[in-house]
């Protein structure tokens, strides 16, 4: 199930990336154990950090960095989707992954990133 934290297309694909990078990296490892979030707990743990990176890794962060970068001054609709093209990823998750880097600000192009609830079928959203 979706909690729905923040319904947008760039969380939902971190999310689960990041997800799927505790099953890949950690279950393995640790059978009789489950992973549970807790929101409480100010420092981050290194199995977060590792799921972290990885989801970096699937979502290609790095490449969206290195594509967007030479604009990020100056960054518009046109040049995201140009990058979006380029990759082959939602425009979204470009957006929020440079927002989320400081590469633009939170309050611009927020209308590239679409809401996600739309897409999912309510009987699946908690929250």
């Amino acid at each position: 199930m979706y909690t729905a934290w923040y319904d947008r297309v760039d969380n939902f694909w971190f999310t689960l990336a990041h997800e799927i990078a505790h099953v890949l990296l950690h279950l393995p490892k640790m059978k009789d154990q489950s992973f549970l979030d807790d929101l409480s707990v100010k420092e981050t743990s290194t199995l977060e950090k590792e799921a972290d990176q990885a989801a970096e890794g699937y979502l290609r962060v790095q490449d969206i960095i290195r594509l967007a970068t030479p604009f990020a001054h100056y960054l518009s609709e046109s040049r995201i989707d140009l990058v979006s093209r380029q990759l082959e990823i939602d425009p979204s998750i470009i957006v929020g992954v440079l927002q989320y880097h400081g590469l633009t600000d939170y309050r611009k192009l927020n209308s590239c990133k679409r809401k996600v609830l739309v897409e999912i079928p309510g009987e699946y959203v908690v929250g």
